[in-house]
């Protein structure tokens, strides 16, 4: 096991780095579980706007939502450290994506009947989701985790009577990578139209953005085709 902590976690296995954020495999040796945890230099322009997020994603209690435990702001244990972090630990889930489960079918086209369950699913978290005002902006097939108690010994389950989608990324993916075309904070809604924009509007319009993307988080060409 790794001995880099930060704060009571312990950081073993880096999984990706995207520009200056990383996520790691992690654990808590007070709850004894292991979780995700990411870290955003402090000093990041969207630092302040992923730590929101973060907060506000973890007010959904949905199990088909990856689960934010813990906020905190350190500097890897080390008080002479230059570089502080914005820390974000979330449920370690295993499990696979959509992305993977279709590459592993190497083309093979995902049937409807698998898919609509999924997409059920879906649908459920981010309306329970969206009642609480928080959306998610960034939904892609790598966001949909099959887990629990997948089959993964055959590629062609996605689910089965106990398996469950987790959604991961709520509100934060969004925060640290916005999508172009839709403000992600107030103030940059009202930069981008010039005026103050009414919450209500600002909802529908978040709204909509994640029913699109809904629609459009299988991986291009993995549903099946009537001939």
């Amino acid at each position: 096991m790794s001995d880099r902590r930060i704060g009571r976690y312990i950081l073993d296995v880096l999984v990706s780095q995207t520009g200056t954020v990383e996520l790691w495999q992690g654990f808590d040796p007070t709850l004894d579980r292991p979780v995700s945890i990411r870290l955003v230099p402090v000093s990041a322009p969207r630092a302040a706007a992923a730590e929101a997020a973060a907060r506000g994603a973890a007010t959904v209690d949905d199990r088909r939502v990856i689960a934010v435990l813990d906020i905190l702001t350190s500097g890897d244990g080390d008080p002479s450290a230059s570089q502080g972090y914005l820390v974000i630990v979330s449920e370690w889930v295993e499990g696979r994506t959509l992305t993977d489960i279709y590459e592993e079918r190497e083309g093979e086209p995902i049937e409807i009947d698998e898919v609509v369950p999924v997409m059920r699913q879906v649908a459920i978290a981010l309306q329970h989701s969206h009642e609480l005002g928080v959306h998610h902006r960034r939904l892609r097939p790598g966001s949909l985790l099959i887990a629990e108690t997948a089959d993964f010994d055959d590629p062609f389950t996605l689910l089965g009577d106990t398996n469950v989608v987790r959604i991961r990324g709520l509100a934060v993916d969004a925060a640290l990578w916005p999508v172009t075309q839709l403000p992600v904070t107030d103030h940059e809604a009202e930069a981008a139209c010039g005026k103050v924009v009414p919450m209500r509007a600002r909802q529908a319009v978040d709204h909509r953005a994640d029913a699109n993307r809904v629609a459009r988080s299988l991986p291009q060409g993995a549903l099946e085709r009537e001939p």
